[in-house]
Order: C-alpha cells, then structure tokens, then sequence
C-alpha cells in the first residue's frame, strides 16, 4: 500500500496525480488509482500517521543463517523517532527472526492507534561456503600428504580413509562438493596428485580456491606381501589367479582373495607393472594321487618382483593345492530277505548303491564287509557282491567307498534275515485203511506223512480230507486258527481225519486213468508248518506252511460174522434146495447186513430122496463160511 501525506480530510473515493517523489523518492509522475486498494479515509480519523509498507523487499541472511526482520526495513517513508511504536508479525514464523529461506508476508502494526500496513520480504542465502582449512594445500607439502603410489586408485576415488579432507563451513544448510584430478609423474615411481575442489550450497552460492597436493612415493621390495602358501582349494578350481579371486570372493571377500591369489602392496594386487615394480610367475604342475584323479593336483608357484627404480630383485615360491580331501557319497538300502530251502542261512546279493558318487572324479569304487562268520564275494556276472552264510537274524553291512585319492566314505545298511521258505511237505502214496467193526476209521497225520522237513525249525502236520462224505465236523478243514481250509468249529486241530462206511462205495477219483472213476480212494491233504518267527507257536503270522495230498484207499477187511439156519428134516416129497423150507442163513459186516450165498458140498439121497445133504453157507465176496 502506498500513501502520501494529506493536509484535509476528504470524504469520498478519489484518483489523484502525485508526484511518485513524495511517496517513492524517484523523480516521476504516477496515476495511483486506488479501485484495489479503495483508500477511503473518513472525517472520524482526526489525528495519527498514516503507514505505507515496501511491497517486497529482499533480505539476506547472515553468516549464522538469521535475518532479524526491524520495521524500519519494511516501512516506507517512516518516521525514525517513532520506529519504537511500531511491532513487526511474520506469517508462520514466532517472532521476527527469520532462518530460513523462502517468501514471507510480513504485517506492520501501530501499537498507539492499531493502524497497520503489509508487504513481502524474500529471503535469500548469498553466503558462499567457507573454506576453513584447505589441508594438504598445493606447494606445502606435509608427512600426512604423501602416500605411496599403490594408493593411486583409491586417492582418485576419494576412498583412502587415510586422506585429508578440506574443513568446509556453510552458512545455511548443506553442500556439495566436486573435484578434479590432475596426475603427473615425479621421480622414479613417484606420482603427484593435483585436486581442484568446488563447493556449492544449496542457494548456488560457489566456492572455489582449495587446491590439494598428494605426493605418492615408490613403494619398495619391502613393502611386498607375499600371497597365501599353502593355499587349498577344492579339486578341479582354475588356478590362474583371476579364477582364484572370483572363487575365493564369496567366501573371505574381494580384498583377502587378493591377498591369496597375488603378491600385494599395501593390499593392492601386483600385477604386470605396478608403480615401480614388475611381477611374473612361473607354474610346475605336480600330480598327488592316482593318474585317473586329473583335477587333483598341486602347483608350485614361482613369483619373481623386480624393482625396475634399482634394479633388485624378490623372488619366492607359492604352494598351491587343489586336492581332493572330501569322501564320496555312498548310500544304499535297507534289505530283507529268506533262508535258504536246505539250510537255516541265506544267500542272496547285496544290492547296488542307490547312489555312488565323488565330486571329484568318476573315478569311485566300493566295497562291502559284513559280520563275522559271512562270505562277501563279488559277482562279476551280476556286477553284485554275493552274500552267503547269514544266519536269521538283523545284520549290519558295511558299504565302503573309495575315491582315488583314497578318501573313503562308509554307509551302513541293515539286511534282515528271515525265515521265508516253507517246509518240505512230503506225504506217502498208496495208503490204504480198514474200517473198525464200527464202520470208522481216523487216520492220523503222521500216517500221512513220509518225511516233511524245515531248514530252520522242527515241523507241525494237520491233515483234512478233500471232501467229506460221512458227515464228520472238521473233516473236510484242518483246525480252527484261521488259516485257508480252517473252520472256527473245527474240533481236530487237523490231528487226523475220520473214514466210514460211505467212502467205501464213493467214487471221487480215477486212480488207474481209464476215464473212470474208482470207488474207495478218498484224497487228503497234508499241511506242514514250521516256527519261522521261533515263537514257539506254528501257525503265527511269521511261520510259513506247504501242502500235499495222497489217496487213501478205505476197505472192510474185517471177516462178516454169519448164522446158518438149523438143521432140518424134511420128506422125501419136499423139494431139498427150497430155502424156505430148508432156512437161509444170516451175515452182517462192519457196514451192516452183507449177502450170503451157499453151496451144498454133500448131496448123499437114494433114489427115493431118502439121505442127507451137507450144505456150507458163505458171505458173497468173503471167504467167510460156515
């Protein structure tokens, strides 16, 4: 807002011509038109100055970074005796200093009568930085501005942590920096390493003038760290140097693979011509285990460092080994197996390993121990090792494998042996068995068998017959444990099987194989058990069984008992071969009533029919007579 001084009231809205002088102090003439601001003053206002404020006015900070804001710096054509009447506010700042850059809208406040005018102030850092110490500035060399010439590098890239750094001062907030590098030579081996710094602040205020001077020095044969020896690597690394450093990298870091791989000064690596100083190498290749082991093998490592400033010369050997040191992998599977059919041992071929393997070499072999009393031989036909002689029972076996750098690696496995094979079931042929007086007969197991045998354990026998015809529980099964062929209501525990009089007569196979079955064979069945498991029970989940079977030919070989009639007279008129008058004779067997049949041996009659007759009655089919 700008005013100038009125010397009557006036009491209405006006455009008025004033000479900018009295208002600006320039010497030109300006319309001020008031519709912005609508400058109307009042016939109330009787008394008091009237205030005009600068628009915009630029202030710098100081060297602490601080403007303290004075109304003298904000009004315009003030009056100085009354500066003190007046308190300056500043939008979003408490109080009046001001300490950071940007634009402010600023209030200027009569405290005796409340009258106030505004404008801006723009505030602005025109302090470049100050260098306070340029250190290790050029032409004044110190001890802590020489360095070797192995430092080249890092003093380029301003990471030797060792390097001076110019002491900077700013005023307002931060800065940046930037350098450049002039390198020139010196004497044998020396390097002079000129840094022109600039320094910009924020508000691009920049400072130069700070010009550094390093001197590197040669580095001597003395300053020489020889590389690591031995050093050990794994079979088949790349020894060339560069193949050293990326596989010792991940493992120890950049700067310790250097260190193993090169001579080194000061960290740096030697190689070719570093500074004052020349390096070569020369390789002898040694092998360390068998011919077949390739990647095995060790390198002596002749480095020669001469100085090129004087002429000497060091000279040293490094040992390099890339070796095999790691076992082969050998792993294999657990086995069961059975005994043998004639013994109560096992022979069987140990399995191949599920994985055999050397990091190293293809170049891997096994081979297999097992316990005492065991023969272990290699199949070449099979391309197996052949057990024999196991005993039944949980062993260890030993799977050794061997590199041919002899490291040897071993995996264990577990052969359980087990009974498996079942007895030998060996039963009689052409059995035959006579019915009791009652019309039965049992044959019992051991009539059946002829011999059965196990390799391990004694045996048990049960017999059934194939087919029941007399109607016996427990004939046609052979106990009640719950086998094949068992039945829960078997009474026997296949102790025997039961014949009658029935089988006699039944017909169930055709034992002379003419297309006809014979009547009288009944076929049975042996089951033979042993005690795998050694339990001492036969018949558990772990015992095994074999089956046989024989006919058995069921025959009546006990003699009828026969009663003649009485003897009789008869007349001569009657007819002598009449067995109704005469009477016949009666005859029963084992299996009942049996036909009886005669044959007179004595017929002594006249012509008259007068005599006797000598009858003999007999059992059909029997030598039975009477």
């Amino acid at each position: 807002m700008k005013s100038g001084l009125l010397t009557h009231l006036i009491t209405k809205t006006f455009i008025v011509m004033v000479k900018t002088d009295l208002l600006f102090k320039r010497k030109r003439w300006r319309a001020l038109v008031f519709p912005l601001f609508f400058l109307t003053f009042y016939s109330q206002i009787t008394h008091g100055q009237a205030l005009a404020c600068n628009d915009n006015v630029q202030v710098s900070l100081n060297g602490n970074c601080e403007a303290d804001i004075t109304p003298g710096m904000i009004l315009e054509g003030e009056d100085e005796t009354l500066l003190d009447n007046y308190v300056v506010t500043i939008e979003g700042v408490n109080g009046t200093l001001v300490t950071e850059i940007g634009v402010y809208n600023v209030t200027v406040t009569d405290i005796t009568n409340g009258n106030s005018c505004w404008g801006t102030i723009t505030v602005e850092d025109k302090l470049a930085p100050i260098v306070e110490d340029c250190q290790c500035p050029e032409g004044d060399p110190t001890p802590e501005c020489e360095f070797v010439c192995t430092d080249l590098t890092n003093i380029l890239n301003n990471t030797l942590p060792t390097l001076p750094q110019p002491i900077v001062n700013e005023n307002c907030g931060t800065y940046t920096s930037a350098y450049s590098d002039l390198v020139s030579e010196g004497d044998c081996g020396q390097q002079i390493v000129t840094r022109s710094w600039v320094f910009t602040d924020n508000s691009g205020n920049v400072s130069t003038g700070c010009v550094q001077e390093f001197i590197l020095n040669a580095v001597e044969l003395d300053d020489v760290v020889q590389p690591t020896s031995p050093l050990e690597l794994p079979c088949g690394q790349d020894v060339a140097m560069p193949a050293i450093v990326n596989y010792l990298t991940p493992i120890i870091g950049v700067d310790a693979a250097n260190q193993a791989a090169y001579p080194t000064v000061n960290g740096v690596p030697l190689i070719g011509t570093v500074c004052n100083l020349i390096v070569t190498k020369t390789d002898l290749e040694i092998p360390v285990c068998d011919q077949s082991c390739s990647n095995s093998f060790k390198i002596l490592r002749d480095w020669v460092v001469i100085d090129w400033c004087n002429s000497e010369v060091l000279e040293f050997t490094q040992i390099i080994k890339a070796v095999d040191t790691e076992a082969p992998t050998v792993v294999a599977n657990d086995i069961t197996v059975s005994t043998d059919a004639w013994s109560c041992e096992s022979t069987f071929f140990l399995p191949a390993p599920e994985i055999l393997h050397d990091a190293c070499t293809d170049f891997v072999d096994y081979v297999v121990t097992g316990p005492a009393g065991v023969t272990i031989v290699w199949n070449a036909q099979n391309n197996l090792y052949l057990a024999s002689g196991a005993p039944k029972g949980v062993h260890t076996f030993n799977y050794i494998a061997s590199d041919c750098c002899d490291n040897t690696a071993t995996d264990p496995i577990q052969v359980t042996v087990l009974d498996q094979t079942a007895p030998v079931a060996i039963a009689k042929q052409n059995i035959v068995i006579s019915l009791t007086q009652s019309g039965t007969a049992k044959l019992f197991a051991p009539s059946v068998d002829n011999g059965s045998h196990d390799g391990c354990t004694n045996v048990k026998l049960e017999v059934r017959r194939d087919a029941d015809q007399c109607n016996i529980i427990g004939n046609a099964t052979y106990d009640n444990d719950g086998h094949p062929q068992d039945s829960p209501s078997d009474p026997d525990d296949g102790e025997f099987v039961k014949f009658c009089c029935e089988d006699i007569t039944h017909a169930e196979a055709d034992v002379d194989g003419d297309g006809i079955l014979d009547p009288g064979y009944i076929m049975v069945w042996l089951r033979v058990w042993d005690d795998a498991d050694m339990n001492g029970q036969f018949g558990t989940s772990g015992d095994n069984y074999n089956e046989t079977w024989s006919y058995v030919k069921v025959e009546d070989k006990l003699n009828p008992v026969i009663a003649c009639p009485p003897d009789v007279t008869i007349t001569c008129l009657d007819d002598y071969t009449d067995t109704s008058i005469t009477g016949e004779a009666t005859a029963f067997g084992a299996c009942g009533d049996v036909d009886v049949t005669y044959t007179d041996i004595s017929v002594n009659l006249s012509s008259c029919n007068i005599g006797y007759v000598i009858r003999r009655w007999s059992v059909v089919g029997s030598r039975s007579v009477v």
